[in-house]
């Protein structure tokens, strides 16, 4: 995805040369692989930059400096280089869709939607770009419209699990729980995987259907026994059910797998004290009744 700028520059990066007509090509940091940091690629692009090379050249230079920028937060000095490219190259999908993820890391939400839809308009078969709309529509509750793009994206690219999986997560926010389930089902089928089966499990839980999705927590956990997630989650779920040990010993296994989790920290806790409670209701009962 196009927000992980980070790791992706340097991939960029490593297709520029210092080169020109009659000239040897002479590698530059521009074209180093991960070991060369951020300080130093705008550096080296810099030069490149300043040596006014040809068009197609200063385009990926900008670029990959652009990239650099936003790895060092200095976004300013970005959207000037991104600016630039599109200058040079103004029918460039690659370059509105480059610094729509800009925005978006800059939390721009308005301004990233614009250029990922002049990508989309320049380009309209990349699905990519889509994706990542639909991502910035979530972000700002739009998820009517991150349907749209998610169900465009599945319309053009049918066979790939993250897609349904996606479009799952959104009609689950609109609590649209069987469409959820239906697109996560999808998804399974594709790809059996532990984390489809979590958001399964999910939809069936916020639906009201607790032996659902405790199961597909169990097929989960089938898969990724370690998976804290439906761990806590089947421990709610049992917990619901009144199956208080069980839910317990959930809790306590979703700690052991990652005792970061605060929530799963909470509801020990909570249960630990409902259990004391009920287990003090049990003796005053039991004293009455002598």
């Amino acid at each position: 995805m196009r927000w992980l700028l980070a790791s992706a520059f340097i991939a960029l990066a490593a297709s520029i040369v210092l080169a020109q007509a009659g000239e040897p090509s002479r590698p530059t940091a521009c074209a180093t692989d991960s070991t060369v940091d951020a300080g130093l690629l705008v550096e080296a692009c810099t030069a490149l930059i300043d040596a006014a090379p040809a068009p197609s050249l200063a385009v990926q230079a900008r670029v990959a400096r652009a990239a650099a920028y936003v790895v060092m937060k200095r976004f300013d000095n970005a959207l000037d280089d991104y600016d630039a490219a599109i200058r040079l190259a103004p029918k460039s999908a690659d370059l509105f869709a480059r610094r729509a993820a800009a925005f978006a890391k800059m939390r721009e939400p308005r301004l990233a939607i614009r250029d990922y839809s002049e990508a989309i308009r320049l380009d309209p078969d990349l699905v990519q770009n889509y994706v990542d709309r639909a991502a910035v529509f979530a972000k700002v509750r739009r998820v009517d419209l991150a349907i749209d793009d998610e169900s465009e994206v599945i319309r053009r690219d049918p066979r790939v699990a993250e897609h349904y999986d996606r479009r799952g997560q959104s009609y689950a926010r609109n609590s649209a729980y069987d469409r959820a389930i239906a697109d996560y089902s999808e998804a399974i089928r594709l790809r059996p995987e532990a984390t489809f089966y979590l958001h399964r499990g999910v939809a069936h839980q916020l639906k009201g259907d607790l032996d659902a999705a405790i199961a597909d927590y169990d097929q989960a956990l089938a898969r990724d026994g370690r998976l804290a997630l439906a761990l806590h989650n089947r421990g709610m779920a049992r917990w619901k059910k009144h199956d208080r040990v069980a839910a317990a010993a959930d809790f306590d296994a979703a700690l052991a797998a990652d005792p970061t989790l605060d929530i799963a920290v909470e509801h020990r806790k909570a249960l630990a004290r409902e259990m004391v409670q009920g287990a003090h209701a049990t003796t005053a009962r039991r004293a009455v009744a002598r």
